[in-house]
């Protein structure tokens, strides 16, 4: 088995962490928001599907990303 470790700059960990927060605070709650809408609002079942998800999607971005901020920054002991 190799023993790989990936050397980050500083900018470039705060730049992912950054990416990381934008998901978890905006992004992911605009696609949980906008698929409930989709599904509520649906006409056909193809849509409420669809809507249900991107729904779906948006908070798995959530549980992702925000486990892996976390994840990273107590590993590191670094925030953003």
């Amino acid at each position: 088995m190799s023993d790989f470790t990936l050397q980050i700059t500083d900018e470039e960990f705060g730049k992912g962490q950054a990416v990381r927060l934008v998901d978890v605070f905006l992004l992911g709650p605009l696609m949980t928001w906008a698929g409930l809408t989709i599904a509520d609002a649906a006409v056909t079942q193809c849509q409420e599907r669809a809507g249900q998800a991107l729904a779906v999607s948006g908070i798995a971005t959530i549980g992702f990303n925000g486990y892996n901020y976390l994840r990273l920054r107590s590993r590191t002991g670094r925030s953003i």
